[in-house]
């Protein structure tokens, strides 16, 4: 206002002459221009305030959801601490599977019991037997557990956690294959092909003169070479087999640890672990 007459002000603008209808356009976009600097320098004090308060916000967010974490991460390890796998309890998550599979291998007959087979004990040869294909059964229902430890609808899974999952399922298919190796042969050696023979017949005479014969079967081996030959062989490759059992057994929990691993890096922690556990 220091450049602009009062009066002039005043006056209507067709009385105001040229210099102070200069003036007073100049004074007009003076004020403009103060205007939009003074609403600036309100706007950006106001913006900073808001970042300040942000950051706090987000930290202590941060610290909410890492608080969180380390609970549940708590919570899982004691779930699995009190969770007992055994004949009883089947394993519903990875850890729980990981111990039911160690659990069968301490199962397994001695490597001293295995290299003291021989075809003249055929008792304790099917008995090492049955022994060992108890083992098997159980191993291979362990790992079905799998499938369902690790359930999350395709979709939904990234496509570095699928690979991995890829790489797990390989290497169950794998560990089935070398186990139904020696199931096989132990097979061959407990259940081999049998035919039924007649062994006996006779003839009944009834006490109204009419007679009635009597037939007697069993259940024989149909070759009792091949069957020797593969209790020989059993018996031969007992030490070799034991230890691919042995080997894939534990390889089977490495294979697992390995998968845990990658999907806790995946998700940048621990990793989900999925259960149908109701």
């Amino acid at each position: 206002h220091k450049y602009l007459n009062i009066t002039a002000i005043l006056l209507p603008l067709s009385t105001l002459s040229l210099k102070n209808l200069t003036r007073l356009v100049r004074c007009l976009i003076e004020w403009i221009a103060t205007n939009k600097s003074h609403k600036r320098s309100k706007s950006e004090g106001r913006g900073s305030d808001h970042s300040d308060s942000e950051e706090p916000t987000q930290t202590h967010t941060q610290e909410r959801m890492s608080k969180k974490g380390d609970s549940n991460k708590r919570a899982r390890g004691s779930d699995d601490a009190e969770v007992v796998v055994d004949d009883a309890n089947p394993p519903l998550t990875m850890p729980q599977i990981q111990t039911r599979i160690r659990q069968l291998l301490t199962r397994l007959p001695s490597k001293d019991v295995t290299s003291a087979l021989t075809v003249e004990d055929i008792p304790g040869l099917e008995n090492w037997c049955r022994t060992v294909r108890e083992i098997l059964r159980n191993y291979n229902l362990t790992l079905n557990f799998v499938a369902i430890a690790n359930y999350q609808w395709e979709p939904d899974r990234p496509g570095h956690t699928g690979q991995s999952l890829g790489a797990l399922r390989n290497q169950i298919s794998l560990s089935t294959a070398q186990t139904n190796i020696v199931s096989n042969h132990i097979g061959r050696v407990l259940t081999p092909t049998l035919d039924r023979q007649l062994m006996k017949k006779r003839t009944v005479q009834l006490e109204n003169g009419e007679k009635e014969e009597i037939y007697v079967y069993k259940n024989v081996v149909n070759d009792p070479e091949m069957l020797q030959l593969n209790r020989e062989q059993l018996c031969n490759e007992a030490i070799y087999k034991r230890q691919l059992l042995v080997s894939t057994m534990e390889q089977m929990c490495q294979c697992m640890d390995d998968y845990q691993k990658a999907e806790a890096g995946a998700a940048g922690g621990d990793g989900q672990r999925f259960s149908m556990a109701y």
